[in-house]
């Protein structure tokens, strides 16, 4: 059996929603999304990274995910299915693109920079797209076929 890396009150924690006050609890189905992305994608991908990750932002209710991207469209974040990844302090966010690439399981992939800061998006749906985006801070780019180029 797989160690459990994370938990699921990380995968629900926003400093925006307790700053505000706003109840960042996932609905039921939510829940057993987060248990999906955690043990098909966030857990190998920490074995594999061998560092500590740290999840900037996984479940997001529809208004705080409102008040974070600007939309509450078809975000995975406010399913369950995506969360943002960041090393805490060894490694890089390329090895740990690198490492979902490797672990292969994953429905979107996208390294995004905006700010200042880099991260690494990923989400696991029943149906796996295996989509490769970059996102510069202004648009993504599929990345799908030529990843390579973009990663250091």
């Amino acid at each position: 059996m797989r160690q459990n890396y994370f938990s699921l009150s990380e995968l629900k924690h926003s400093d925006t929603a307790i700053a505000r006050g706003i109840d960042n609890t996932p609905t039921k189905e939510a829940w057993q999304n987060l248990l999906l992305l955690r043990d098909n994608v966030l857990n190998p991908v920490r074995e594999i990274f061998g560092h500590p990750i740290r999840i900037t932002s996984a479940y997001r209710c529809p208004q705080l995910e409102m008040i974070i991207s600007g939309r509450a469209g078809n975000s995975q974040h406010m399913t369950g299915q995506a969360a943002d990844m960041q090393p805490y302090s060894e490694g890089s966010v390329y090895d740990i693109f690198k490492a979902v690439i490797k672990n292969g399981i994953y429905d979107q992939l996208i390294i995004e920079q905006a700010n200042g800061k880099k991260w690494v998006h990923v989400s696991y749906a029943p149906t796996l797209r295996k989509q490769i985006l970059a996102y510069d801070g202004t648009r993504y780019t599929n990345i799908t076929n030529d990843w390579q180029k973009y990663i250091i």
